[in-house]
């Protein structure tokens, strides 16, 4: 006797009513994982922008030429951050998600409070290396975790709703980070804001669940 085509859910808690609908509407455990995801992509950016919007102060601290700050925010990153993150997509297929994408986001967190302590212009560098390393690895996992949280009726919302982290994150960065700058130094910038984004990592570990692989796909 065949067996009637279904869909099996995500996960047994991933908030998912109904999957054999396609436009089931997600539970709470959803949009908790989507605004944990989103936050930390928020941070990606942000500790991004700090080096454009703290560039005066590094340079006059660290005697940095102005083809010396390019090189770090742009060559350097985006090659690390371009070749890095194929690898980092290809692990996240076959390995956990969740504890890839907080393993990257504890290490460019990491590698931003390094950038406050750098004393010099080759660890400044080494140390935004790292923060492309790390940040390679935040959105690939990022995307397949929320594909398997919503089914194919609220995957398009989902994703629009996480494609907000990137404006968010460069407006935050530059009203934090100039703030921090401001009040204390840049070093304090790096330092404070990466500490927040270790904590995250910490966070998304112990608080996002793994969901299951391809649950809104059919059943053959």
């Amino acid at each position: 006797m065949a067996v009637p085509e279904t869909l099996a859910p995500p996960a047994a808690d991933a908030g998912i009513l109904s999957p054999a609908a396609p436009s089931a509407r997600p539970g709470p455990r959803a949009w908790f994982v989507l605004g944990m995801l989103c936050f930390v992509y928020v941070l990606n950016f942000l500790d991004r922008q700090l080096l454009s919007i703290l560039a005066k102060p590094i340079q006059d601290d660290l005697k940095v030429t102005d083809g010396q700050l390019g090189l770090i925010s742009g060559l350097y990153f985006a090659l690390f951050y371009c070749f890095i993150s194929i690898p980092v997509a290809w692990l996240a297929d076959r390995t956990n998600r969740v504890r890839v994408l907080s393993i990257a986001c504890a290490l460019w967190s990491a590698a931003t409070v390094a950038c406050g302590m750098a004393s010099t212009y080759p660890q400044l560098v080494l140390a935004r290396m790292t923060v492309g390393v790390g940040e390679a690895g935040g959105v690939p996992p990022s995307y397949a975790i929320i594909s398997d949280y919503f089914g194919p009726g609220r995957r398009g919302t989902a994703l629009g709703l996480y494609n907000f982290g990137p404006p968010l994150g460069q407006a935050l960065g530059v009203a934090f980070g100039a703030a921090i700058a401001a009040a204390y130094n840049w070093r304090s910038a790096f330092q404070l804001l990466g500490a927040v984004g270790v904590v995250t990592a910490l966070a998304v570990y112990l608080l996002v669940r793994e969901p299951r692989r391809g649950g809104w796909t059919p059943a053959r």
